[in-house]
């Protein structure tokens, strides 16, 4: 009696199983035959923009308005950091070469002060530390 109860349980619950891989199939399917109505149509939209462009060289409005996408318009914007490296390094372009000297970086003059050269000098120890005194001195000075 126990056993036949324990199968009756297992025979509904495979059964479910059954329905509930059924019930996600057809979802699924649906869900990919939306999708590719989605693309069909914009498809034909963006072939018919294609036609009005080709047959109508008369630009008395913009096509193009007829078209615009929500998505177009929440394009994000270049992130602080983005911007901060792109001033820092440049935008790509070639690689090679790119830390090698030039004619302008060689006559710019801008970073180089004759004063700031000359300013610590060897013979100035008006700012060093008195070095530490030899061993001797040191065990001399113990006693």
């Amino acid at each position: 009696m126990i056993e036949e109860q324990e199968s009756i349980k297992n025979a509904e619950a495979a059964k479910r199983q059954r329905d509930l891989r059924k019930y996600g199939k057809k979802v699924q399917t649906e869900k990919i035959l939306e999708k590719n109505k989605i693309k069909k149509m914009e498809m034909e939209k963006i072939n018919h923009l294609k036609r009005k462009r080709s047959d109508n060289n008369d630009d008395d409005f913009d096509v193009s308005l007829d078209f615009d996408d929500n998505k177009s318009k929440n394009k994000a914007q270049k992130s602080k950091k983005r911007l901060a490296k792109d001033k820092k390094f440049g935008y790509g372009g070639r690689k090679r070469g790119s830390k090698q000297n030039t004619a302008e970086s060689t006559a710019d003059m801008s970073g180089f002060s004759y004063k700031k050269m000359k300013e610590s000098s060897f013979g100035d120890n008006k700012n060093k530390k008195a070095k530490r005194p030899g061993k001797s001195k040191r065990m001399a000075s113990r006693r």
